[in-house]
C-alpha cells in the first residue's frame, strides 16, 4: 500500500496504479519534487535534486511531512451526552468544536485528534468512568490506551465515513488530477491549484487507509 504510482494508461485516458522496479526501493528525503511522467516517451522520469556521491544511498522526495489537511468536527447541541463530552474535552484542553488537523504521512492522525473522537464516540457509562480519572483521561491521547474495541471501532469508523463524505464531496478523483498534471496546456495557476487539490485528497486517501488498519487491529 505503501507504494502506489499513478501513471498514464495505453490509451491515455486515465490514469492507472503502478510498481516501477529499482525506483519503488528508493526512501524518502525531504528536498522537492522531482519525478514525473512524459506522456511523449512514455515512461516516468526522475531527476536528482541535489548531488550524490558515489555508494551513496540515493533517495527521492515523495511526500512534504508539513502537508495538513484541517476538518471541522464539533459536539452537537443535540447530542445528549454533549454536557459529558464537552466535560471531558475540557480536562484535556480540547476545543469542543473546531478545525482538527489531518497530516501527511503514515501517521495522520495527532494525538489531540485522537483523544476528540474517542470522546466523541463515547457512551455515558464510558465518559463517566473517563471523567472520574481527571488527570488519567490524558491516556486518551496514546495511541496504545486500553480502551473498549468497541469504543475504538466506533472512532475509526466515524472517522472513515467523515474521510469518505470529504472525499466524494470533490467533482474529481485523485486520479482526475493526476492526469490533469500531466497535461501540458493548463497554466501555472490552474496547476497549482490542481497540486493543492491534489494534496488534500492525497492526505484523505492516506487517512482513509489508516482508519480501515485501525479497525482490522
Amino acid at each position: 500500500m505503501t507504494r502506489q504510482n499513478f501513471v498514464v494508461s495505453s490509451d491515455g485516458k486515465s490514469m492507472v496504479n503502478a510498481l516501477i522496479p529499482l525506483w519503488d526501493l528508493c526512501n524518502h528525503e525531504q528536498g522537492r519534487l522531482s519525478t514525473d511522467f512524459l506522456p511523449e516517451k512514455d515512461h516516468s522520469e526522475c531527476l536528482a535534486w541535489r548531488r550524490f556521491s558515489r555508494g551513496e544511498q540515493i533517495f527521492i522526495f515523495y511526500e512534504n511531512l508539513h502537508d495538513t489537511l484541517a476538518v471541522r468536527l464539533g459536539i452537537s447541541h443535540a447530542d445528549p451526552l454533549g454536557d459529558k463530552k464537552r466535560a471531558l474535552l475540557n480536562t484535556l484542553v480540547l476545543p469542543c468544536s473546531g478545525e482538527f488537523l489531518l497530516h501527511a504521512g503514515p501517521e495522520p492522525v495527532d494525538a489531540k485528534f485522537r483523544a476528540f473522537l474517542r470522546i466523541f464516540s463515547m457512551s455515558e457509562e464510558q465518559l463517566d468512568h473517563w471523567l472520574a480519572k481527571q488527570e488519567g483521561s490524558k491516556d486518551l491521547e496514546h495511541n496504545d490506551c486500553a480502551l473498549d474495541s468497541e469504543l475504538e471501532s466506533k472512532a475509526w469508523t466515524f472517522l472513515k465515513t467523515r474521510v469518505t463524505l470529504l472525499l466524494a464531496s470533490y467533482n474529481s478523483s485523485l486520479q482526475d488530477d493526476e492526469l490533469l498534471l500531466q497535461s501540458r496546456s493548463i497554466n501555472s495557476y490552474k496547476r497549482l491549484a490542481v497540486q493543492q487539490r491534489a494534496a488534500e485528497k492525497k492526505i484523505l486517501h492516506e487517512t482513509l487507509i489508516y482508519a480501515q488498519q485501525k479497525l482490522l487491529q
